[in-house]
């Protein structure tokens, strides 16, 4: 008996219990639509931090729910995956198509331009504890320039990207 216990149930609880505490600061999101084309492709599948968020910052891919029409709504169950654009307490601007966040142009590399020519001009002011995001594909992306809610409550953000699987050669 004790050699079963040895063999076999000490592993397998100590293989429980790593996984149950791997999953309080890991989890894996498959991206479900083509708004973040060309860095990352619908169906990749990305592992997320959930991450303390004084530790995110601009530029950062995030997972997050999203009370995409009123505020106070309970969020929807849904995960998006987007690029962090604003800070609580930014301005953007975007003035056809370029970024300006507190007034100083933002070179983003990280855009798909499919040259389709649509022009997009908007201005957001960023409340307290809340988040501006937009798609690396701005031509088909539904963000925040065109929710009705268009900022992303603090609460509602469940983690950074740190790993793109789907980046390994098979």
């Amino acid at each position: 008996m004790k050699k079963i216990i040895c063999n076999w149930m000490l592993p397998l609880f100590l293989s429980i219990l790593i996984c149950f505490t791997i999953s309080r600061f890991v989890f894996v999101v498959t991206v479900s639509t083509s708004s973040m084309d060309n860095t990352l492709k619908k169906g990749d599948v990305l592992l997320v931090t959930r991450t303390n968020l004084e530790e995110i910052g601009y530029g950062d891919i995030i997972v997050f729910n999203h009370r995409i029409f009123n505020p106070n709504e309970v969020a929807y169950d849904e995960k998006y995956v987007k690029r962090l654009i604003g800070l609580p307490g930014d301005e953007i601007t975007i003035l056809n198509n370029q970024l300006y966040i507190n007034n100083k142009v933002i070179k983003e590399e990280y855009i798909y331009d499919d040259e389709d020519g649509r022009l997009f001009s908007g201005d957001f002011s960023v409340p307290d504890n809340e988040f501006f995001v937009l798609g690396d594909y701005r031509n088909i992306s539904f963000d925040s320039r065109f929710w009705r809610y268009p900022y992303v409550k603090k609460e509602d953000i469940l983690g950074k990207v740190i790993f793109n699987f789907s980046n390994l050669p098979y």
